[in-house]
């Protein structure tokens, strides 16, 4: 069953806060907590965890703006409720510039009045948490991406670029002596023949065919030709227009060589049967070397060549991909919701202090540092590990990608 809305309500008339908590404790299930000034509801330890405010307009000391004003101050986005008998206009603008979600004004049968407050506060907490979800779910997304070997692009159908990941920060940025991506247009970054092209393949996508794959030339640092493969998805609206485009790339330069000095051999080969086995090769290499990635948080999550684990604090699995169950040998409903040294008593629980301790002493960052991994059946091995401390559900949780060096 969820937790009841927490209200926090504020009125100088103790009757009609006493009257207010009861029917909406009672009507509509939320837990109310009263006070009868702003002041005092703005030094109560109670401000920090209520879900919702709902206050009045007139009040001595301190009227209802001026408390609003106070609370954006300390908390930007919880919702604010402005329930008062004044019906002015210009109280009304100021609650709107001031950031109230709502305005009601007090007024007719109680019944009916208390019944679309209950409603508004309803529709502001269900907005308020959405917008909390979708922040930590951006923020997720952002972690993992910003921690791949693949090179991640986001833009709108203006071409305006709105996230780049650190990869193609790294790569591209010194070639063309940009520190900032997003805000710019992508389109000026391009040279007049990628243009046009990338303009086709973007008209190609639809909701029915949203994915598509190209290769393509740059010049690194140097000016040698680099080969890279790219996938483009369009993420679309539900009226089908686009939304915005990802693209994910990776260098395949090393595959495009192999692949030059395979058909150089294919020449020389005389026997039919050496000739299908250097095709075969060719295949299964280009099939393994051009694997898809794309689309956002989730499918990163689950395709990605990198380890990932997401954890509480103390170590505690609560989401790992698939990769991480091939690496440690174990299966996914073994490893969630137990700490490492639940799985692997022998890892021993200092060491998972340590991990924390490090995590904690870099600010939550851990940039491609090797560590010893516990391994089922067998001796721990040497990864290298990229973490972020992230907020998950209201709580920091630890986020690793997990790199197998000795199996690199």
């Amino acid at each position: 069953m969820p937790e009841p809305i927490r209200v926090l309500y504020v009125d100088d008339e103790p009757e009609l806060l006493e009257l207010g908590k009861v029917y909406l404790e009672e009507t509509a299930g939320f837990f109310v907590e009263t006070f009868t000034s702003a002041q005092a509801a703005l030094d109560s330890p109670s401000l920090s965890s209520c879900d919702v405010i709902v206050s009045d307009y007139l009040m001595p000391d301190m009227d209802g703006i001026r408390f609003l004003g106070e609370i954006r101050s300390r908390f930007v986005d919880l919702p604010f409720i402005l329930f008062t008998g004044r019906g002015r206009e210009d109280v009304v603008i100021n609650a709107i510039n001031n950031g109230a979600d709502f305005y009601l004004q007090k007024g007719g049968r109680p019944e009916a009045q208390f019944a679309e407050l209950i409603h508004k506060i309803r529709q502001a907490d269900r907005r308020h948490r959405t917008e909390q979800a979708l922040r930590q779910s951006e923020e997720r997304y952002r972690s993992v991406v910003n921690d791949q070997d693949e090179m991640i692009i986001r833009f709108l159908p203006t071409m305006e670029i709105t996230f780049v990941n650190r990869a193609l920060q790294d790569y591209f940025g010194p070639m063309l002596g940009i520190d900032t991506f997003a805000g710019k247009n992508l389109n000026d970054l391009l040279n007049m023949k990628q243009s046009p092209a990338l303009d086709a393949i973007l008209a190609s996508l639809s909701p029915g065919n949203p994915i598509t794959h190209a290769e393509r030339e740059v010049p690194d640092a140097s000016g040698d030709t680099c080969y890279q493969s790219w996938s483009a998805r369009a993420l679309f609206k539900p009226d089908g227009t686009v939304r915005e485009y990802q693209c994910v790339g990776h260098d395949i330069t090393r595959l495009k060589r192999t692949e030059n000095e395979l058909r150089s051999a294919y020449d020389t080969l005389a026997a039919r049967e050496a000739e299908l086995m250097k095709q075969y090769r060719l295949v299964a290499l280009n099939e393994s070397v051009l694997a898809e990635r794309e689309d956002a948080y989730r499918a990163l999550f689950e395709q990605s060549p990198a380890a990932i684990t997401l954890s509480k604090m103390n170590g505690e699995y609560v989401d790992i991909n698939p990769r991480f169950c091939e690496l440690v040998d174990l299966p996914r409903s073994v490893l969630l919701g137990k700490t490492p040294q639940e799985i692997w008593p022998s890892y021993g629980s200092g060491r998972i202090r340590d991990v924390v301790e490090t995590f904690e002493k870099a600010g939550g960052v851990m940039d491609r540092q090797e560590m010893m991994i516990p391994f089922h059946g067998g001796p721990p091995r040497r990864c290298r590990i990229s973490s972020r401390v992230i907020q998950y559900h209201k709580e920091p949780h630890i986020l690793a990608l997990i790199y197998d060096v000795e199996g690199m």
